[in-house]
């Protein structure tokens, strides 16, 4: 997975989980319940944290697939906040 560093970034991957990234921190949620999956610093993989769970949600039970759907990419400023979609094929 290629993340790009810069300051105010934020890159979620959104299927039946979310992935944030949010000024060097990295978020993932379950897309159903928004159950915390993985908070931290250091980027990992969605495969690395899905299969600590077995690849469900341990909250609403869902099968969480390893393969997003799409990318939100959002930039964050001070005065407005951006925010692109970037679909998978």
């Amino acid at each position: 997975m290629s993340v790009g560093k810069g300051e105010g970034t934020e890159i979620i991957y959104i299927t039946h989980y979310s992935i944030i990234w949010n000024t060097m921190t990295l978020i993932i949620k379950c897309h159903r319940c928004g159950f915390t999956l993985y908070k931290g610093s250091e980027i990992v993989t969605p495969y690395e944290v899905l299969k600590r769970y077995g690849f469900r949600c341990p909250k609403c039970i869902t099968h969480l697939s390893e393969t997003p759907r799409e990318i939100l990419i959002e930039k964050r400023s001070l005065a407005r906040r951006v925010r692109r979609r970037i679909p998978l094929f």
